[in-house]
């Protein structure tokens, strides 16, 4: 008995000292539920601390009038609070800001707190109340202004759009100030929803045909309509196709929105915490953390619509994060199949024009020097790209090569000047067979007397065998006499093998839906030979001819699963792994199969079906 009341007390002891450590927090929104800015904030608060105790209050100041919001929320906190313990309050945006400021001392007297999403912060406006502090919310409307100008430089109208609440009018006064400030390189029209009703607005839409979009919000317009962060771009795109900037991460993925200097609601839930942590963890006081003024921010952009309205990537600031940008597979592809073509071009082009400077060299002694310095430039410039490079003289000598065709060889320590490939070929043994292609496709370019481009595999020593694009251009003396070949070549053997593949992948679509084609007209044909032999049963009274009819229904319906089977086999889906039975698996695959096999072939299964054994892999049964 004793032990229990020990035990009793012990627990009761526990309760009370986490009751006494626990903390409650209240959280002052500015704004509406699900909105999805102060929605990050909460959450990213919230998930910080969760051993905390949490009041969520939302003020509702974009969608009704913020005087009346203050009055009716001064009485409703002084009564739902009263009788509760708050730790430490946290406001989101400037309207829960100012409620906070201009009541604190009447409502939570001396306790913490921390605000986030403050814009236009001046230290004046904590009017002294030294229990304030948190994180300014930086808007970096000249930074994405300046932006804008660099990524159209032809621009001559940017249209500044914003709505009709008390946020709004701060951005509208900025932008009254950058209208000035930058009236010389380009126009700023301002779109102010607080002196335009729905309809006046969408025609001031229409009469916008160039330009770009600044948008900082449009939540509310001067008759009352109200919009939510997806309507607000569905309306502005309803009316014109224009690129759109703006400042804030909650409206970056809406149709057309290209990018800006984006702050992050994220980052300001977490440096709030870090306020949060220090205050109620540590026990820093209040008036000794000071208020971060300088919020972090991030130039990002929305890659489907830089492609859309034709703005290079190199042409973003940098360390600019790039959303949507397409797999590194496919940028190789097409970054490739362009190069390819444009380097080829460069490439005879520069090495053609080094090639006629020499010869003019050669031809006065007195520039023997000079002679000496083009030569190494030329080589630093052939050694420096990944492509062969190789010029022979007409009897199929080689003159000069560069790094990347010797190792290709294995000839690094030869000399290989004033050779051919067929003398080459016996410094390197194993690439013979290729030297010796090398001299007949060579011989090809002499007899056409034209630039021919070739494809040559050229096996290697580690048993690969790379694929080289060869191009071979010759060039004549005046009286006709062979005077040079330049070769070129670029290994393209991971372009083409990744262009098997998706051939190999187009090919099994196609063999899948045809598959699947067959599949459905044979099920049509055989449901017609179903019912006809049904009805021949129901007809005749003959007990031969039933039985025989029987049996025919029967194989029609071995054969309608069997191509169930294949339509199974052959249906595209998404590739979705989970946990099958391979023995299942392997039975559903012996079915199909069966009906292929000849009738004197059997199977003989070497597994025990009454065990299954468990993988992870895509399969519908």
């Amino acid at each position: 008995m004793v032990k229990r009341i020990f035990v009793l007390i012990v627990f009761l002891f526990l309760i009370n000292i986490s009751i006494i450590f626990s903390k409650n927090i209240l959280i002052l929104n500015s704004y509406h539920r699900y909105l999805s800015w102060t929605d990050n904030i909460c959450n990213t608060i919230v998930t910080k601390f969760p051993k905390y105790t949490f009041f969520v209050e939302y003020m509702d100041t974009k969608r009704f009038k913020r005087d009346i919001m203050f009055k009716i929320f001064l009485y409703y906190l002084k009564n739902k609070y009263k009788s509760t313990k708050i730790d430490l309050i946290v406001v989101t945006d400037n309207n829960a800001f100012d409620f906070i400021i201009k009541y604190h001392k009447e409502l939570f007297p001396k306790i913490p707190v921390v605000f986030c999403g403050v814009n236009n912060f001046r230290e004046s406006m904590l009017k002294g109340d030294e229990y304030v502090t948190g994180v300014v919310e930086n808007v970096y409307l000249k930074d994405t202004v300046d932006l804008i100008l660099k990524l159209h430089p032809k621009i001559k109208n940017i249209y500044a759009i914003m709505g009709a609440t008390f946020t709004s009018q701060i951005y509208y006064k900025n932008f009254l100030s950058l209208k000035k400030q930058y009236e010389k390189r380009v126009n700023i029209n301002i779109i102010n929803g607080k002196f335009y009703t729905k309809k006046e607005f969408s025609e001031k839409l229409k009469s916008i045909n160039n330009g770009v979009i600044f948008l900082t919000n449009l939540f509310q317009l001067k008759d009352g309509t109200i919009f939510s962060v997806k309507s607000c771009f569905d309306f502005i795109n309803k009316y014109c196709n224009l690129p759109i900037y703006t400042c804030w991460n909650v409206m970056f993925n809406f149709k057309n929105v290209v990018g800006g200097k984006i702050t992050s609601s994220y980052k300001q839930g977490e440096y709030a915490s870090k306020f949060i942590y220090q205050i109620l963890e540590i026990g820093v006081p209040v008036y000794v953390l000071p208020v971060l003024t300088k919020s972090p921010a991030e130039y990002m952009f929305n890659f489907k619509y830089l492609k859309k309205f034709n703005i290079p990537i190199e042409n973003l600031p940098e360390n600019s994060k790039i959303i949507g940008a397409p797999s590194k597979e496919k940028i190789i592809i097409s970054q490739q199949q362009q190069y390819i073509k444009a380097l080829s071009i460069f490439s005879t082009l520069l090495i053609f024009l080094i090639f006629l400077l020499i010869l003019a060299f050669i031809k006065n002694k007195k520039t023997e020097n000079r002679l000496n310095e083009v030569l190494e430039e030329y080589m630093t410039i052939v050694n420096s790209s990944a492509d062969m490079v190789c010029v022979k003289d007409g009897k199929g000598r080689w003159i000069i090569t560069n790094d990347a065709n010797l190792k290709l060889f294995s000839l690094e320590n030869i000399d290989y000047k004033g050779k051919t490939d067929r003398e080459l070929a016996e410094y390197s043994h194993f690439f013979k067979e290729a030297f010796l292609k090398c001299e007949k496709s060579d011989e090809i370019a002499w007899n056409k007397k034209e630039i021919i481009r070739v494809e040559e595999k050229i096996p290697q020593p580690n048993g690969k065998t790379r694929i080289f694009d060869i191009i071979k251009i010759p060039v004549f003396s005046k009286n006709g006499e062979r005077k040079r070949l330049i070769v070129i070549g670029r290994d393209i053997t991971e372009i083409k093998e990744m262009h098997e593949q998706m051939i190999h992948f187009q090919k099994m679509d196609l063999l899948g839906n045809l598959a699947a084609g067959i599949a459905h007209d044979f099920n049509n044909i055989l449901a017609s030979l179903s019912m006809n032999a049904e009805l021949i049963a129901l007809s005749s009274q003959d007990k031969k001819v039933k039985k025989y009819v029987n049996n025919i229904i029967k194989s029609i319906d071995n054969a309608k699963n069997l191509i169930n089977r294949i339509k199974i086999t052959a249906r595209k889906e998404e590739r979705i792994l989970s946990i099958n039975n391979i023995i299942e698996i392997v039975n559903h695959s012996l079915e199909i199969l069966k009906p292929s096999l000849p009738s004197n072939t059997s199977i003989k299964k070497l597994y025990n079906e009454n065990e299954p054994t468990y993988i992870s892999c895509n399969w519908c049964n």
